[in-house]
């Protein structure tokens, strides 16, 4: 039987990816609110984000210090997921704040979220104006979150050039994001 997750070594991300991220973590943070992105791609020993796809519409809750999705926005997305044979390997979202604090993940992160073995949990502070990914804190499930120190993030963390696609969703649609 094969593996339904196959064990991650790093993740390489497109450069286009941190835009398309930022793009709707900015848009919440405007007005002081969480907002979140959801990365797809290929699942292998060197996953590659090949979507973003951010949480706009019907469905998503963007608060002060809170950003959830619906049932019905989850299905939305995981029906194209599905479809195009994408897979979910990281979740991003903002908080406010700067520093190790506002990257790292609240009680409520580490429990309201995708556990599957080596998904990613990216947290970006300043409500996504935060453009330095070294900054950022990433965070893997292995039965637990556990955040990546500079070193692990500086191996297992690959920008590379190239583009991405974007999409914005709901628990109505999913469609392209025209920047």
């Amino acid at each position: 039987m094969t593996d339904p997750y196959p064990p991650i070594a790093r993740w390489v991300i497109p450069d286009a990816a941190r835009d398309a991220t930022l793009w709707g973590l900015r848009r919440a943070g405007q007005h002081g609110c969480e907002g979140g992105a959801l990365w797809l791609g290929d699942r292998a020993s060197d996953a590659r984000v090949l979507t973003v796809a951010t949480a706009v519409g019907d469905g998503v809750l963007e608060r002060p210090g809170s950003w959830s999705l619906s049932p019905a926005a989850y299905a939305r997305i995981g029906e194209w997921a599905f479809r195009t044979e994408r897979v979910l390997l990281g979740l991003v979202h903002s908080h406010g704040g700067k520093g190790t604090y506002a990257t790292s993940l609240s009680p409520t992160d580490t429990f309201s979220t995708v556990q599957v073995p080596d998904f990613l949990s990216v947290v970006i502070g300043q409500h996504g104006e935060e453009l330095d990914v070294t900054a950022w804190g990433f965070h893997v499930f292995e039965g637990r979150f556990r955040r990546l120190d500079r070193a692990e993030v500086g191996a297992r963390i690959l920008w590379a050039p190239g583009s991405v696609e974007h999409l914005r969703f709901d628990e109505r649609a999913v469609e392209p994001v025209h920047a």
